[in-house]
């Protein structure tokens, strides 16, 4: 719930502190030959930080609506645990997993309040857009901004459209 509860820019500082060069975990990312700053990885890192709430709570939403009754009747029947949840419970959740997925995958690739702070360069589309803002104007940020709701918006949607398919085709 953190990354919720907390402003962007406010993450990407306790992102850098968490994982930026001086700390012990960039330390340790550096022996890996990553790194938590200014780099793709800590774009991606930023980005699953800032969505990672909202695939959770989506999520665990998805699970909380398979019906207890079918776990219930597997295990009554022998079946284990792990088993269950892959024959019952997760192809039950599975459509709203997709939808947690695509509302993550919406909310990564327009992330920009800790992606700026933790990696100003390489640029992610959102800062791209907010640099050609200040440098060249309206005119230079429209077409990245529409770039970026043609990338972002489509798998939310299909997944929402898929999701009610699926629940007309199971009642």
């Amino acid at each position: 719930m953190i990354p919720l509860l907390m402003p962007p820019l406010v993450i990407g500082l306790l992102l850098v502190y968490l994982y930026g060069p001086y700390s012990f975990l960039g330390h340790l990312l550096s022996m890996l030959h990553l790194s938590g700053s200014n780099s793709f990885f800590a774009v991606v890192l930023a980005e699953i930080y800032e969505a990672a709430p909202y695939f959770i709570l989506a999520a665990v939403a998805a699970f909380d609506q398979v019906d207890r009754a079918l776990i219930h009747t597997s295990y009554s029947l022998g079946i284990p645990p792990g088993r269950t949840f892959s024959r019952v419970t997760l192809p039950l959740a599975s459509p709203g997993l997709a939808v947690a997925f695509s509302m993550a995958w919406a909310r990564a690739i327009g992330a920009f309040g800790a992606v700026i702070v933790v990696a100003y360069y390489p640029q992610g589309l959102p800062v791209a857009i907010w640099v050609a803002l200040q440098e060249q104007g309206l005119g230079w940020a429209l077409p990245l901004a529409l770039i970026l709701v043609l990338v972002s918006l489509p798998l939310p949607l299909l997944t929402v459209l898929w999701r009610k398919h699926h629940a007309v085709n199971t009642n």
